[in-house]
């Protein structure tokens, strides 16, 4: 495991103490091409909507989404995001 997909891990299972925002910047600067990229924007994406910022995880979902294109779990996750904001 590269060190920036270690870091977004680490920022995940500490996701009580961490923001939303955070998540979303830890992974702004990961390659596509980093292993585990997928992984590290579920995860930070799963962070952002417990804290509340259901944009940000909209966001990752999405960036995750076209990382692995045929995978059906960040279209999952997007719909209970988008149920949690009451947009479903």
């Amino acid at each position: 495991m590269r060190r920036s997909t270690r870091a977004i891990t680490t920022i995940c299972l500490r996701s009580r103490s961490v923001s939303g925002d955070d998540a979303v910047r830890a992974t702004q600067s990961m390659s596509p091409d980093t292993p585990g990229h997928f992984e590290a924007l579920m995860r930070a994406g799963v962070m952002a909507a417990r804290s509340g910022d259901f944009e940000g995880a909209l966001g990752l979902y999405e960036r995750a989404l076209q990382a692995e294109p045929k995978n059906p779990v960040p279209l999952i996750y997007r719909g209970l995001t988008l149920q949690g904001m009451n947009q479903l």
